[in-house]
């Protein structure tokens, strides 16, 4: 089973962990050279889709 698949079963949106993933980053920017955690950690800012559940519900009230 695929990745994308497990994702879309457990309906896994990043956008849901945004504020989790700016802590991470921002912490790895700080302790990086010390941590064996961010040695594969992106220190970009990220991207993310929005969160399709709400935009599920917003168009459910538009549509009639």
């Amino acid at each position: 089973m695929g990745a994308k698949l497990r994702a879309l079963e457990n309906n896994f949106q990043e956008v849901r962990c945004e504020r989790v993933f700016e802590s991470m980053r921002l912490c790895c920017i700080k302790f990086k050279p010390q941590s064996l955690v961010c040695s594969g950690y992106d220190l970009e800012p990220r991207q993310f889709a929005p969160d399709t559940e709400k935009l599920d519900k917003s168009k459910e009230g538009h549509e009639a």
